[in-house]
């Protein structure tokens, strides 16, 4: 996956939730998210 910052991380995540796009992308976000240890923030998230 391409280095993009945890925040865009965390916006991309939230938007592919929202257009319901497809669940393997969806699936590789939260791997990602997993492999930066960002769930506490994900969760807390507002975006």
């Amino acid at each position: 996956m391409l280095k993009i910052s945890d925040n865009e991380l965390i916006e991309a995540y939230f938007a592919a939730l929202d257009l319901a796009l497809d669940s393997d992308f969806i699936q590789m976000l939260e791997e990602e998210i997993d492999s930066r240890n960002l769930r506490s923030k994900l969760e807390s998230s507002t975006v």
